[in-house]
């Protein structure tokens, strides 16, 4: 899969972000924040990574992984509410 996401400024701004993934490419934006793209294999191992930066990443792709996102940011709603 290719994977794409945006970590916000104030993750970004030190521009020493980790590379998890194989093939990992960042570029940093005017605003602050950073595109990551890299290549997954495994979506499950992927979501739980990402997790750790909370509300700070915003997953663009694949779509498989955005749907697992768009779920578990559902039952953490339900779950809190």
């Amino acid at each position: 899969y290719q994977l794409r996401y945006t970590l916000v400024p104030q993750v970004a701004r030190r521009h020493d972000i980790a590379a998890y993934f194989p093939n990992t490419v960042i570029t940093y934006l005017d605003d602050g924040s950073a595109e990551v793209r890299a290549t997954v294999t495994n979506l499950w191992q992927t979501r739980q990574i990402l997790l750790r930066y909370g509300d700070a990443c915003r997953v663009h792709e694949p779509a498989e992984l955005v749907a697992l996102f768009r779920n578990t940011a559902r039952g953490l709603a339900e779950l809190y509410a």
